[in-house]
């Protein structure tokens, strides 16, 4: 019995640490292309960070990375119903201390709040897939002459 790894219909036979390397491998990188290290995707709430930076001002800050996200949409094509849903939260805080039904701060702590949530539910997300990933475990392979059969 051999244990390997079966990628794209093709069998790579392993040995044993060569093989625990590779779920590590393979861990990491799932990991890293779902927190969007690798792709274009960029986080919404990072666009509104890097504004808060600037202003102290709420519907300033909601302004500038509504507007930021909204360049940067157009030019990856690479924003989601996540990203825009956290748009439209910031969109309608902004409108509340507008119309004075909640002054600044509130609308500040409701802001961090659901940014908080969406942060931790998008880590919750990548660790559930990491966890899929390391329980699928490593496939089994059996060579009887020039014949793998994997399972």
């Amino acid at each position: 019995m051999e244990t390997g790894a079966a990628l794209g219909g093709i069998i790579i036979h392993l040995g044993g640490d060569v093989m625990h390397r590779f779920t590590i491998l393979l861990l990491a990188l799932a990991a890293t292309a779902l927190c969007g290290c690798v792709t274009a995707g960029k986080p919404a709430w990072v666009f509104y960070d890097e504004c808060s930076n600037q202003t102290s001002s709420f519907q300033t800050m909601v302004a500038c990375g509504k507007q930021r996200r909204n360049e940067y949409c157009e030019a990856q094509q690479a924003c989601g119903a996540v990203g825009n849903s956290l748009v439209q939260y910031a969109d309608a805080l902004a409108q509340s201390v507008n119309n004075h039904e909640m002054m600044e701060a509130e609308a500040q702590r409701r802001w961090i709040e659901f940014k908080t949530a969406q942060i931790n539910n998008a880590r919750q997300q990548q660790i559930q897939a990491a966890a899929a990933i390391a329980a699928s475990g490593p496939v089994t392979c059996v060579r009887n002459g020039n014949v793998s059969t994997c399972y």
